[in-house]
């Protein structure tokens, strides 16, 4: 008996949660995602006012009040080619130039859209299992991101991206965590 009232609470808590999100938008259709609007919107500048992206009522979500202080950008400076240490300076380009420093809780990642065979990188810091975190996290079509690490920002995985072991969402910040690869999009 006490087992189908912890149930029924679950029910009743995920129904709520449920019902005050803003509304979850269907998988993007291959003209949005071909779109520049598309392209262009990563998990550090969403374009939220594009409605083609984002649900009517995304103005609603705490993640659209969110506020971030401005941060380093770090973009994949070969798209097409792996890495299996792909936290050092070395592969990321930082406002068109070679970084200089690797990447940090404060940084956010960009790995843009990637036509042909798809490539791995791996972001875990160093040695096995030593996680590494970064703030942002916007993964393209045609890469597969691998590796034990936390993201303290946004997470999107673009239509046609993918990412593995990703170990934690850190900080405390409402965020989003957007999967364009299936129906659910937005858990917040």
């Amino acid at each position: 008996m006490k087992m189908y009232w912890l149930n029924l609470l679950a029910v009743v808590i995920l129904a709520t949660i449920t019902l005050t999100r803003p509304a979850l938008a269907a998988k993007p259709s291959a003209d949005v995602v071909a779109s520049k609007a598309y392209t262009g919107a990563t998990a550090h500048d969403p374009h939220f006012d594009e409605a083609s992206l984002w649900p009517a009522d995304v103005r609603k979500s705490e993640y659209f009040k969110q506020e971030w202080p401005k941060a380093r950008v770090l973009v994949w400076a070969n798209p097409g080619q792996g890495a299996k240490d792909g936290w050092e300076a070395r592969y990321w380009l930082e406002d068109g130039k070679p970084a200089e420093k690797p990447v940090d809780e404060n940084t956010d990642l960009v790995f843009p859209d990637f036509i042909g065979k798809q490539y791995t990188v791996s972001i875990t810091h160093g040695r096995k299992y030593q996680p590494s975190a970064q703030r942002h996290l916007t993964v393209g079509r045609g890469v597969l991101i691998v590796g034990h690490f936390s993201a303290g920002g946004n997470v999107w995985i673009k239509a046609g991206g993918w990412v593995m072991f990703m170990d934690s969402m850190v900080g405390n910040k409402n965020t989003f965590v957007r999967n364009d690869n299936g129906d659910l999009r937005l858990v917040d």
